[in-house]
């Protein structure tokens, strides 16, 4: 029987193709690939529901970090774009969002150009919706009298 601070076990399936891939990263980690798998898919959930623009997923710097491979925290991202937006610009996390989504969409090389041609539409969009809620706040304002 469950005691009452344990959640009922759920079983679900996971593809043949990945099964031998989960097992090795598992044992890399010295986990039981169970414990693995929840650790991946409660880090995925997480970033997937963060309000941030880049989340770190533990469980994927940690396997990242035993192979030697080189990570991208996400605490560097805004060092990074920041290299490519005008100084003049004080970067907010809107302004992140609104980048990140710009280069989401783009097709091709993503080379220094279009990073600086992005960031300068990212500031330019995020000076529209200061605009546009500004006006809206006023309009709002007038109404309400």
């Amino acid at each position: 029987m469950n005691s009452p601070n344990r959640l009922p076990r759920l079983t679900l399936m996971l593809r043949k193709d990945l099964a031998e891939r989960v097992h090795a990263a598992a044992a890399l980690t010295t986990q039981n690939a169970n414990y693995f798998v929840n650790n991946c898919i409660e880090g995925c959930l997480d970033a997937m529901e963060s309000q941030d623009i880049a989340a770190d997923i533990r469980i994927v710097v940690i396997v990242r970090k035993i192979r030697g491979l080189p990570i991208l925290a996400a605490k560097w991202i805004p060092a990074i774009c920041a290299l490519f937006i005008p100084e003049s610009v004080s970067i907010t996390p809107r302004h992140f969002q609104i980048l990140a989504k710009l280069l989401n969409n783009h097709e091709g090389e993503l080379t220094e150009e279009a990073i600086r041609f992005y960031g300068q539409l990212s500031d330019k969009t995020y000076r529209q919706e200061i605009a546009f809620e500004a006006e809206l706040a006023a309009l709002r304002k007038k109404l309400s009298v």
